[in-house]
Parts: structure tokens; sequence; C-alpha cells
């Protein structure tokens, strides 16, 4: 059905077009304000709004004519949420110009980025078929500003595992490396302020709203098109500005290896949900903001080198984060663990063989892997020939490793799922996973260092690995 109604809109919808952007300073809140528009048979309108919430590391004024191009670039790497809805044949950029070579470079980042969207919905198209990108605007192109004085690491945090093992890291060489660490947040959850509260972060995180237009979710429900979107890439983009504006140098992701692994292939298109989480993109991104954004900002993912499991190892000793970091969407919003989701499954599963029973249950407040209603989700993290859950969750390796430690860490009383793993699958062991440093990555050289100094260090590795 969704093919269908693919070809009908693209039919009826034939052009989206990124009419416009504003910025302003209200209340010392900085304010972004994006139109889009799609042309059809009854033309679309949105408005997309960014907040940025006073802030005191905010050393230049967004107002600044230099800062221009990057509040453009949000524009562009917002208006995927928008173009879903309808797939119109071709995307026009009015708001400001971009060269051919960029429109290609967006091209292959909304194409790859929809994968999830083009799978979920079962829709079969090509990059080249689904759209073209042109700029037509009469605007001179934008010359990336240059910062030679930057100092300190924007983090983006989300109140997971990662960012707090991100978070740890970057406290432990605060002064002769990462320099002042501002947390950065968007649309924070109780868990996120909680996590970056529990850190040593210098000052007040910085905070930003994101607002969709509210038409979104109407045209979803009258039968317009709908799905995941790349939305680290929006994320990537937000916190280059907002380094830029703190006169920051680092941003410091917390993606690791594990999210360049594919969930399936349909079409011939190795489909990701992590992809604008992937190397390929942080490669993808950091020429593209070297390029045509601004010189003097590193952008990376710490965690790019390690493994799930060395995670989940350096997790184990972070008890001032137990009560508070959430990994889990589905209960985001009420700050909870549903208990019932891959993502509190894999968690579960990466951490549990370096925490006690007791530890555990004070996190989760059950033993998920004695429960009975997870087996189909456990048994598609840990059978390759499945389809892995199209969630941010690790390699089958890195799950068959950990589930091979939690059996003989519990082997006089196995839980049903584990019962279930010993009787149909062979236990094996990978010993390199909490041991190895990965390539590729981007990592500067002295926070290249600093990691491998952390994986030396890991004490709570069971004996039998």
């Amino acid at each position: 059905m969704s093919q269908q109604r693919f070809d009908e809109l693209r039919k009826e919808y034939s052009k989206f077009v990124y009419k416009s952007y504003e910025i302003s300073e209200v209340d010392d809140s900085i304010v972004l304000l994006y139109r889009y528009s799609i042309i059809g048979k009854s033309d679309l309108s949105f408005t997309h709004v960014l907040t940025f919430e006073k802030s005191e590391h905010f050393e230049f004024s967004a107002l600044d004519e230099k800062f221009q191009n990057l509040v453009f670039h949000i524009g562009i790497a917002e208006l995927i949420s928008y173009y879903k809805i309808t797939c119109a044949p071709i995307i026009e950029i009015e708001a400001g110009f971009i060269e051919d070579v960029q429109c290609a470079w967006f091209s292959k980042l909304f194409f790859k980025g929809l994968g999830e969207f083009l799978f979920v919905n079962q829709i079969e198209t090509t990059q080249e078929e689904l759209f073209t990108i042109s700029s037509v605007s009469s605007k001179s192109a934008y010359i990336p500003i240059k910062m030679d004085k930057t100092k300190g690491s924007l983090v983006p945090v989300g109140g997971g595992k990662d960012s707090s093992v991100t978070l740890d890291i970057l406290e432990s060489c605060i002064d002769e490396i990462a320099g002042k660490i501002i947390g950065m947040s968007i649309n924070p959850t109780n868990a996120a302020m909680s996590v970056m509260q529990s850190s040593t972060i210098s000052g007040e995180p910085i905070i930003i709203r994101r607002k969709l237009d509210r038409q979104i979710i109407e045209l979803n429900e009258v039968g317009f098109l709908n799905g995941h979107v790349p939305f680290s890439s929006i994320v990537a983009f937000i916190s280059i500005f907002t380094a830029a504006i703190s006169n920051l140098r680092y941003v410091v992701l917390s993606n690791e290896n594990s999210a360049n692994e594919a969930n399936v292939v349909f079409n011939e298109l190795e489909v990701n949900h992590q992809y604008s989480k992937s190397f390929e993109f942080e490669a993808d991104f950091r020429f593209y903001c070297s390029r045509f954004l601004v010189e003097g900002i590193e952008y990376f993912s710490l965690l790019r080198p390690l493994h799930e499991l060395q995670i989940g190892a350096m997790f184990a000793h972070l008890h001032r984060y137990f009560k508070d970091f959430r990994s889990c969407n589905v209960g985001s919003k009420n700050n909870l663990w549903c208990n019932k989701c891959s993502k509190c499954l894999f968690t579960y599963i990466m951490i549990a063989p370096f925490l006690n029973e007791d530890d555990l249950a004070n996190i989760f407040h059950a033993d998920l892997l004695d429960d009975d209603e997870l087996l189909g989700t456990f048994e598609q993290l840990v059978t390759p020939e499945l389809v892995k859950p199209l969630e941010c969750v690790g390699s089958y390796d890195e799950v068959n490793t950990a589930v091979g430690l939690i059996i003989e860490k519990r082997k006089n009383s196995l839980p049903s799922l584990l019962r279930w793993y010993s009787d149909k699958k062979e236990i094996i062991v990978n010993p390199n996973l909490l041991k190895e440093f990965l390539t590729p990555h981007a990592l500067p050289k002295k926070f290249e260092i600093i990691l491998k100094e952390r994986i030396a260090r890991l004490t709570k590795i069971p004996k039998n690995i």
C-alpha cells in the first residue's frame, strides 16, 4: 500500500522548496525559523523553529553575518522531516546557494538516511529516481568561516550510557586536552538533564528546543507518508553552529563502531537505522564541514574505536549515573525503562556481564532475560539471518559474546531466554571485544592516547574472556 501511496503523492506533489530562514534574538535566546513548501494539488507550507535558550557559553551573536551559512545549512538538514511527507521528485533550495557538489553530498545523505523509511514502507526506488536537488537562489556562495582561537569541547548528550562514558573520559583530561566541557541537548529528557548534572561539565548545559510544524502529525493521520529520518545528521549541523557561537574547538560524539553495521538489505540498499551515526557519515560530514562550513572546529566520535562491550565495561564503573541514565526511547517521556523494547534488552545485555544482580535490579527493576515476551526480540539480536531491530543496538558478535559471558556468570540458575539460547545456539565468546582499538576513526591524537589508556585500565573483565 505504501508503494502505491508513494507513487500517488509524487504525482500530486511535484516539488519541495526550502524557502527561507530567519535569525532573531528574543529575551537573550536565539530563535532560528525555517520555512518550507510542497508544491502540488494543494500547496503545503511549514514553519520549523529552533530555540537556543539563553546560555553563558555563547561568546558571539548569532546575528553576526559570518554565522549565516551555518544557520542556512541547518535548514537543509532539517528539511528531510518535511520532504518525506510526499517524497516530491524535486527538491529546490531557494534560501541560499549551494554548488552541485554540495547538492550531490546532500543527495547521498538523504537517500541513505531514508533507507529505513523506504524499507518499512516497502518503497522501491533508487537515489536517482527519488529526487534531484538543485539550488535556485541568486545569492552568492558562502565562504567557510575561520575560527582560529577555539578551545573546549561540546558534547551532545542523549541521557544513555554512551554519552555518560564520553563525559567521564573527557572529565579525566579536562585541563590538558578537552578544555572546558559543555553539554548540549536537544529537547532534553529528564535522563539527559540528570546525566549532565551528575557530570562535571562546565556551567549549565546548552539547551535547544526543536519544534516541528504541527501539520506533520495531521498529515500523517490522513494518509501522508511517515517514517525514520537521519536525526543525528541534524544534530551534527546544529552542534557545529552551537560550537561556533560558543567558540569551542571540538564537537565530541558518542557513536561506537557497531553503528556502522546495517540492519537489513532492501532493494540493494544497506539499510542502517544508525546511518547518520556511522563512520561513513562522520567522515563525509568532516569533509563537508571543513570545505564548506567552518575551519577550526573538529567533529568526531570519541567512542568510534570501541565495541559496545567495552563501553558496557566502562559504564559499569560509573555508579553515579546508574540511577539517572536511560536508553529507552519508548519510556523516555516518562523517564522510565519500558523493559519491552529492543533498546532496553540490548542495554541490559551489554552491562549485565559487568554488574551484580542487585545493581541490575536497581536499574531495570526486572530481569529482562527472564521475560518470555522478549524472546522474539532476543532472537533478532542474536541471529544474523534475521532483521536486526530497527533501533540503536550493537552487532551480532557483541550481543552473542555478552550473552555467552552472562551464561557463564549465571550458569547455576539460567533465566528463560538464556535457557533458550543454550538449547538453540552455540556459545561463542570473542575475547577481542574487550581489548581491540578499532579503525577507522577520526580521533585527534591526544584523544586517541587517552582512550587507549582507558581501555588498558578496564578491570571488570570476566575471568573467562
